[in-house]
């Protein structure tokens, strides 16, 4: 609040939106411990005055409280204010994706998140690749023809 009026707001939960789903995510975490930070707008009035940062400050410590470990947040790809200051706060941006937002079609969802370095190991391209796939249900890849691995006579012996 600022002056007895609301200044920011956000939705803080642990919903994970449809487009999350396919997402190649950085990191390796389990439902429960991922916090989501939806829809963060702060009064353009009040704007440039630490109000975003405060607040994601504030979800953060919000998420610690509640056992969330790893951190997701989505913004409009067109909001680089948004995206300067998430940068900032080392969240990095995983993918963008195409979504319907409040009714509103064609619109190009930047996913980001965030983790305690200390904690994460971070997943290879493959291992993305395979979580998306799971995913999506997929379960198997068919071979892929006219590859064989080379083994050099060097690395042979």
């Amino acid at each position: 609040e600022a002056d007895g009026r609301v200044a920011a707001a956000a939705v803080l939960n642990q919903i994970q939106v449809d487009v999350y789903a396919g997402a190649p995510w950085e990191f390796e975490a389990p439902d429960e411990e991922i916090f989501v930070m939806h829809t963060l707008v702060v009064d353009p009035a009040d704007g440039g005055h630490g109000l975003g940062r405060a607040f994601e400050t504030f979800y953060e410590q919000e998420a610690k409280r509640q056992g969330c470990r790893y951190l997701r947040i989505d913004t409009n790809v067109r909001n680089t204010r948004a995206r300067r200051l998430y940068h900032s706060l080392g969240y990095k941006e995983i993918s963008v994706t195409p979504c319907t937002f409040n009714g509103l079609s064609d619109i190009d969802l930047v996913l980001l998140e965030k983790a305690p370095e200390d904690k994460i190991v971070s997943l290879t391209k493959e291992q993305k690749t395979l979580r998306v796939m799971q995913r999506m249900g997929i379960t198997s890849c068919p071979p892929v023809f006219g590859v064989s691995p080379q083994v050099s006579k060097h690395h042979a012996t």
